[in-house]
């Protein structure tokens, strides 16, 4: 399903997509002592590596595209309204096999690339969504539309 409205970026991010990832909670370690083993603070939050490589791959090509694409509509960046995101991940092999990547995963790191960019002021901002996996060259396809 293609989303409709005037589209105001379309780029391509070569590489293979990596997902959001399940955030895991950890607790700092306390260091009073060589014998405790207990722990202070609250949780963190870590994402891996590879995520954040990605999401500032996908933020640097969307950043380009600001810039160096030619669009019918000039928008301000960052989009003040409502937009509409479309998104085509190609995987290279079978997209439902084990390692894929769940679909919201991969939406999520790349939704909060676009926030990174400053192409929209936050992905609340995100009303209509729609994507898919294909067994293409890797990469994503990111569609933009207001």
């Amino acid at each position: 399903m293609s989303i409709q409205g005037i589209e105001v970026l379309n780029f391509w991010v070569p590489g293979p997509p990596k997902t959001k990832g399940s955030l895991t909670a950890r607790a700092p370690r306390c260091h009073c002592c060589p014998a405790c083993r207990g722990y202070v603070g609250q949780p963190q939050l870590r994402d891996s590596v590879s995520s954040g490589r990605w999401r500032k791959l996908v933020a640097y090509q969307a950043t380009a595209a600001k810039v160096f694409q030619w669009t019918q509509v000039k928008p301000a960046f960052p989009l003040a309204g409502p937009v509409a995101v479309d998104l085509t991940f190609g995987l290279l092999g079978d997209p439902v096999a084990t390692g894929a990547g769940d679909l919201d995963k991969l939406y999520r790191n790349v939704l909060d690339a676009l926030t990174d960019a400053g192409v929209y002021e936050d992905d609340v901002q995100v009303v209509r969504l729609s994507g898919s996996k294909s067994e293409d060259e890797p990469g994503v396809r990111v569609r933009v539309v207001i």
